[in-house]
């Protein structure tokens, strides 16, 4: 009796757990029939996919509560907004947008966690901000990485330089954190930014390191374990703050593109063009004694040479500082745009607890 009492339970067992697995795949290919990958206008946030994968997007942590929409592969129907009004509940602050395959969310039976996430995102909310970001076609390979962030930060990971193209945002102390691309023998060097967000303020600095301190790591085939790689707390004689911020208000009553000479300068939500009534901030290499930039200007797009390029600083030689703040005033007097520099004051870098990401 006690035999048959034992099978009967395993059976009952059995069951539970193949009509959980049956259940969890209807809610899957539920979400992948309800998927949207229509773009809404009144969104806060465009992705731009360059990958060769259909996406599932989250705000946050990745439940099929979160799921923003979808963004079809690099070609048609590649760009889109997301409107995630409705999944913030303050008007200020910041959360991880994350990306999975669709492929892989309709497999796993929208059993998917944080390690099958291709790419992240720090994205910042309030005020009207809207931000731009490319998913690079670098990320989705079927090679791995594996990386651990030691700090309380969110980090970006760069590709072959402090400035190069943003890889992927580990989350704050992750513990294991795979990263996936394309096999390269000669593998990668991988650059940390440590980015630090405060909500009262609504401003977000960051920390790099020496272009002589990047992660180095071939990344591992499938069959394959790769090496573990720490991204540790940032110290200052490794770390500090490689750009200038120019927090640009724009009054000119023009949109304008910024630029560094013919090259465009982005925003930190990812912005090369300024609308009038605009302010956002862009970022700049810089090194700490300072850097000498004589072309920076603003692109109107259209007219003559002498009246679509306007140069800042009436084009004199103009020293900015890595970790200064550099307010910019952008306006228009008697008919010529000008542009001065109101303000300047070093960044205080410190992190803040109250500022924890949302949705996580």
């Amino acid at each position: 009796m006690k035999k048959l009492g034992c099978a009967a339970l395993v059976a009952v067992l059995g069951l539970m757990i193949v009509g959980c697995a049956s259940t969890s795949q209807k809610l899957a290919k539920k979400d992948m029939k309800n998927l949207s990958y229509e773009n809404q206008p009144g969104g806060d946030l465009e992705l731009i996919n360059e990958t060769p994968y259909d996406l599932v997007i989250f705000a946050g942590s990745i439940h099929r509560n979160n799921i923003l929409g979808g963004i079809h592969k690099d070609g048609a129907g590649s760009v889109r907004s997301f409107d995630f009004s409705s999944f913030v509940s303050s008007k200020t602050g910041a959360f991880l947008c994350r990306a999975v395959k669709a492929e892989v969310y309709e497999t796993k039976g929208g059993y998917v966690t944080e390690e099958d996430v291709i790419f992240a995102k720090l994205v910042t909310y309030g005020d009207n901000i809207k931000s731009s970001f490319r998913i690079t076609g670098e990320v989705g390979g079927m090679a791995k990485l594996l990386f651990e962030n030691a700090s309380p930060y969110p980090v970006e990971l760069r590709l072959n330089g402090t400035t190069g193209p943003v890889l992927t945002t580990l989350p704050p102390n992750v513990k294991e954190k795979y990263v996936y691309v394309d096999y390269n023998s000669r593998g990668y060097v991988y650059y940390p930014t440590y980015l630090m967000y405060d909500r009262n303020s609504g401003k977000m600095s960051s920390i790099s390191a020496k272009e002589e301190e990047g992660l180095v790591s071939r990344p591992a085939r499938e069959n394959e374990t790769p090496q573990t790689i720490i991204v540790p707390m940032p110290n200052s004689k490794m770390y500090g703050s490689r750009v200038a911020y120019l927090t640009v208000r724009n009054e000119s009553g023009r949109a304008f593109i910024m630029r560094n000479d013919n090259t465009e300068i982005f925003s930190q939500n990812g912005n090369t063009m300024i609308n009038s009534g605009e302010t956002l901030t862009f970022e700049i290499d810089a090194k700490e004694e300072g850097s000498i930039y004589r072309a920076i200007n603003a692109d109107f797009r259209v007219g003559d040479a002498s009246k679509r390029y306007v140069k800042f600083f009436e084009g004199e030689p103009t020293l900015l500082k890595a970790g200064v703040e550099y307010e910019i005033s952008v306006f228009n007097q008697n008919g010529l745009v000008k542009a001065v520099i109101d303000n300047s004051s070093e960044r205080v870098v410190e992190y803040d607890l109250g500022s924890q990401l949302e949705l996580e």
